[in-house]
């Protein structure tokens, strides 16, 4: 690659560079124009993205919110918990107590339920399904006992 010099001075003058590079005044607007429009839309791209992150973002924020709400409920619900268990392990000390002045075994002694859990005997998760099974299991109970 050779580099040659030519023998014209070169100017900055607008009207030499706009005939020096082949452009009119008009496709050198144009020219600004598309590249400010390439630019534009680059941003707007960008934008379309940020808006997608943050739309996910909304979506996990949500999901986190939904658990935060249950770990406060169960937070909130563990005093009456240890409540309960006090109340319990008191009740069993002092059945212990009793049980030792009356000179009576304490090995069987357990505390009272804490817990009870209602058992639906039916597979089906339909509330009216449940009570309607139960009235006819107790139904039947009833005739199987006149016979």
């Amino acid at each position: 690659m050779s580099y040659h010099h030519h023998g014209r001075a070169s100017s900055l003058l607008p009207s030499e560079s706009h005939h020096s590079s082949g452009f009119t005044p008009s496709m050198q607007r144009l020219m600004d124009k598309q590249r400010e429009y390439e630019a534009f839309y680059k941003i707007h791209q960008q934008s379309q993205q940020l808006l997608d992150f943050l739309s996910q973002f909304s979506d996990q924020y949500d999901v986190l919110d939904g658990g935060s709400e249950a770990v406060g409920d169960v937070v909130e619900h563990w005093q009456t918990a240890f409540r309960a268990t006090h109340l319990a392990l008191a009740s069993l000390e002092q059945q212990r107590k009793e049980a030792e002045k009356n000179e009576t075994s304490t090995q069987n002694l357990l505390p009272e339920r804490l817990v009870r859990i209602p058992v639906a005997t039916s597979n089906s998760g339909d509330p009216a399904a449940q009570h309607d099974h139960g009235a006819k299991a107790e139904s039947s109970s009833l005739h199987a006992g006149s016979a």
